[in-house]
């Protein structure tokens, strides 16, 4: 009779043990070395264009995003911002975005984050919150009806966290394979339109192309 007594006693105490970490006590994560991991960039590219027809710029991007296999993410008043393959590179982007007709590129700039040390972090976090989830599964088996609520609460935040950890690392993942292509779009009152400017080159013309013929 005692020694069940004992062991009813552990498990309680092994449970609250579990149960406090899941209520509020960080879960202890695992870094490894800068040495180690492989490096994981997050790249965005913004652009500032006027735009004879904004709502013509904005079907041809979507047109092209859509084939390319990327996607539109926010559309409002002046802004639209897609996540496009990061294979096709900033000139074919900033090409597609120059090619359209009406559309002056006058801005371009690129930011690149190294996120290797992010994803190393959450997938140790992961590691252990599916090692915790693992142990009050197995508490479930053996819990006395005092403990089941409180057990029942642990169980779902610990599902919680392990989603949404894997949500997190999943996202990183896409982000690192599609760039995060911004555009500030300002309609403007002129024309480029073939039959009005009939010089290729100054329809074309680019933002990296006219600082380059300056240099």
């Amino acid at each position: 009779m005692r020694r069940k007594e004992r062991n009813h006693t552990a498990g309680k105490a092994a449970l609250a043990l579990l149960i406090l970490g899941f209520l509020g006590l960080p879960l202890q994560t695992i870094r490894a070395e800068d040495d180690n991991r492989e490096s994981m960039e997050v790249t965005a590219l913004e652009f500032s264009v006027r735009a004879e027809s904004p709502d013509r710029f904005i079907d041809e991007m979507m047109a092209f995003s859509s084939k390319e296999g990327g996607y539109l993410v926010t559309l409002r008043s002046g802004y639209a911002e897609f996540r496009i393959p990061a294979r096709l590179g900033r000139e074919r982007v900033e090409g597609q975005i120059s090619s359209i007709p009406g559309t002056f590129l006058y801005q371009s700039s690129r930011e690149t984050s190294d996120v290797a040390g992010e994803m190393v972090d959450l997938r140790a976090r992961l590691k252990v919150a599916e090692e915790n989830l693992a142990k009050l599964r197995a508490l479930s088996g053996s819990a006395g009806l005092d403990d089941l609520l409180d057990l029942e609460r642990a169980l779902n935040r610990s599902l919680e966290e392990v989603e949404s950890l894997k949500g997190q690392i999943n996202y990183l993942k896409e982000s690192s394979s599609l760039f995060a292509v911004k555009i500030r779009i300002n309609a403007s009152g002129g024309t480029s339109d073939p039959e009005k400017v009939r010089i290729p080159w100054v329809r074309s013309l680019t933002l990296n192309g006219i600082m380059g013929g300056l240099e």
